[in-house]
């Protein structure tokens, strides 16, 4: 499912129960970006995810609310599956994730003014140096996965 505002969440879960056949299966995926950490202690890897709940607020998105997707999923379908999948970002690579996903919101951070250009090169200047932290690591986006069938 395409991200959704909370107001047309339950529209959209209408939408696509509506559109099953009746052994049909959904899959849903939720984000929660709250439980985001990293060590050693980078304090513009914790505002960076500030940052991007604050984006989330201004396009009436709940990055943190899980919950109440499982709660709104219920109404239509009947839950078979939960998974809850959190990675840990370990390596360069997989660090660079974190750096590269700044970079991609900053221009709406901006445009949101929700930071100043000099704290957008500041945090991804930081995110860039702890990817190559050589001991470094970040649990990611941890990310609840639903398997449902039409009630």
């Amino acid at each position: 499912m395409a991200l959704l505002s909370e107001n047309n969440r339950l529209d959209a879960l209408r939408s696509i129960s509506d559109s099953l056949s009746e052994s049909g299966v959904s899959i849903f995926e939720e984000p929660c970006l709250s439980s985001q950490f990293c060590h050693p202690y980078f304090p513009e890897f914790y505002e960076a995810n500030a940052l991007t709940i604050k984006l989330g607020e201004e396009l009436n998105l709940n990055y943190n609310n899980p919950v109440s997707l499982l709660e709104d999923i219920s109404k239509f379908y009947h839950v078979e599956a939960i998974n809850v999948s959190q990675p840990m970002l370990a390596t360069i690579e997989q660090k660079k994730i974190i750096y590269e996903s700044f970079k991609q919101i900053s221009i709406d951070l901006l445009n949101h003014a929700l930071c100043s250009e000099a704290d957008v090169h500041r945090i991804a200047e930081s995110l860039y140096s702890f990817s190559y932290s050589p001991n470094g690591f970040a649990g990611g986006l941890r990310v609840l996965q639903i398997k449902a069938r039409l009630k």
